[in-house]
């Protein structure tokens, strides 16, 4: 997770919106107690940070 949010500065990009959107909507679903949904997210938010 740590190598993900450093990798999200610099200039922004496509990716790296649709990354952080992923990342907020994973932090909501954490603080919920739904991990499952969370992991789900996260593992967007890399998809998104991978394209370029």
């Amino acid at each position: 997770m740590t190598k993900l949010v450093v990798g999200m500065g610099g200039e922004d990009t496509p990716g790296k919106i649709a990354a952080r959107k992923s990342m907020a909507s994973a932090n909501s679903d954490m603080s919920k107690g739904n991990v499952r949904g969370a992991c789900k997210h996260y593992m967007n938010a890399e998809k998104a940070m991978a394209m370029k």
